[in-house]
């Protein structure tokens, strides 16, 4: 007998509770089965390709999805835009996965990428631009790196616009492909169809809070005391009425 750590009693608790087979351990996080479905899938694709697209809805767990592939296929470098810098910092050490991190808008200011094994590109779709700085340096860097390109919305004007991303990984092969064999790259689940064969978190709607109106609230707030001062300043006020 011995005591288990926290992590392998989660393990052993996430497959009755989500269902499924046996759980991924990504860190101190469990995969959902349709994220471990998906690691598989995708690392089939990237192994046989050098890279895929994972345009899942959002709110399925795309950041520990790449983060679990780091296991397969390197320390990722990050390329994502500045403002999910923190969320990316936090995820990794949730995982326990050694990241680098470099902002799309460095890119547009003539930034380069190390040359790294792994490239996550989040938020991908921001790259559907071939004939911009930030897209000359991303294609130059994936030319000799597997990647992993993030979004829940790979087309928002047209096909063009998938096939740019595509570029990344195939090159100017993408161009001519069918979409038959363009769709072989991407994994795409929605969350109504991942709902019926697994248990994810339901949030209750919002519900309203009716508070009654009270006359006297004011006058209540207006006999409080003076509030006391700190030591080391002089009156706090905010409360004080002159």
């Amino acid at each position: 007998m011995r005591l288990a750590t926290p992590q392998e009693v989660r393990a052993s608790i996430a497959p009755h509770v989500l269902g499924g087979g046996g759980c991924r351990m990504v860190g101190a996080n469990n995969l959902h089965p349709h994220q471990s479905e998906a690691v598989r899938r995708l690392g089939t694709i990237m192994r046989g390709s050098g890279g895929a697209l994972l345009a899942d809805e959002v709110g399925l767990g795309k950041t520990f999805v790449a983060l679990a592939l780091a296991a397969d296929f390197g320390r990722p470098t990050i390329v994502a835009p500045a403002s999910l810098r923190r969320m990316w910092r936090d995820a990794s050490a949730r995982a326990a996965v050694d990241t680098r991190f470099i902002s799309m808008e460095r890119l547009g200011h003539g930034g380069t990428i190390p040359p790294a094994d792994f490239i996550i590109v989040d938020e991908a779709h921001h790259f559907r631009n071939a004939h911009t700085c930030r897209y000359g340096q991303l294609a130059e860097a994936c030319v000799r790196s597997v990647v992993l390109l993030l979004t829940a919305t790979p087309v928002q004007n047209s096909l063009r616009d998938l096939r740019t991303l595509l570029r990344l990984i195939l090159g100017k092969q993408a161009d001519v492909l069918d979409e038959t064999a363009l769709g072989k790259l991407i994994v795409r689940r929605s969350a109504s169809a991942i709902a019926s064969t697994a248990a994810l978190p339901v949030i209750a709607e919002p519900e309203w809070v009716t508070v009654a109106g009270d006359a006297d609230c004011l006058d209540q707030i207006l006999q409080l005391p003076p509030p006391v001062p700190p030591s080391d300043s002089g009156q706090a006020g905010a409360l004080a009425v002159f």
